[in-house]
């Protein structure tokens, strides 16, 4: 009875920390993503869409989608999201990676690209879920908008580091493939921070009424 009382107090002495951090960002940022893929339903697409616009939402930042320049929304911030038919297998044997970005000097390309295989495999591998069912086709599409929410991360934050816990953790598991709701991917404070200061920037050196394009 001790350690209950003990950790709800526990609890409620840090429930402002908690509750405030996810406050601290100053909204908003709208994302303006061209998505292209060649083996996803309509539907998938849409399922993956919804997903990473959802675990984004909550920090201030909106993402729209487009399937081609010509119907891109005007944005301070483009990114161009590819879903890659390219397996990803580590050449030094370790796990293959399921998304990437690539940074060049000081800053990241605008530019996500996610392997349809890896993801495919990797939730496959940890649920078990025959994958020509539609329970496994509704649990990849959403995991493929959880890697382009994973990486998505890296560039607003400006960052290739990993945290252990949240959207930025280096790895995921079964857990991260079922998970229906949004705790096991939150950002920390010292991200919100970082993402604050990115919004800010990015705001500040937006022309206004030009559209920003994400690199080919």
């Amino acid at each position: 009875m001790t350690r209950v009382i003990w950790c709800a107090t526990l609890l409620l002495a840090l429930a402002p920390t908690l509750l405030s951090a996810e406050s601290r960002i100053e909204p908003a940022l709208t994302v303006a993503a061209l998505l292209r893929s060649q083996s996803l339903s309509d539907s998938e697409l849409s399922i993956v869409r919804t997903e990473a616009a959802r675990l984004w939402k909550r920090y201030g930042v909106t993402l729209t989608w487009s399937n081609s320049v010509a119907d891109a929304q005007p944005s301070p911030y483009a990114v161009l999201v590819i879903v890659s038919e390219r397996d990803s297998s580590d050449p030094a044997g370790g796990p293959p990676a399921l998304g990437s970005v690539m940074r060049v000097g000081d800053a990241f390309m605008r530019r996500i690209i996610v392997s349809r295989p890896a993801i495919h495999d990797f939730v496959q591998h940890t649920t078990g879920v025959p994958d020509a069912s539609d329970a496994f086709r509704h649990l990849n599409a959403r995991m493929i908008g959880r890697v382009i929410a994973h990486e998505l991360g890296h560039l607003l934050l400006n960052s290739s580091t990993h945290s252990p816990f949240g959207m930025m953790r280096q790895s995921f598991g079964s857990a991260d493939v079922r998970a229906d709701d949004l705790r096991r991917f939150t950002l920390q404070g010292h991200e919100l921070e970082l993402l604050t200061e990115s919004v800010r920037a990015i705001r500040s050196e937006a022309v206004p009424g030009a559209g920003v394009r994400a690199n080919d």
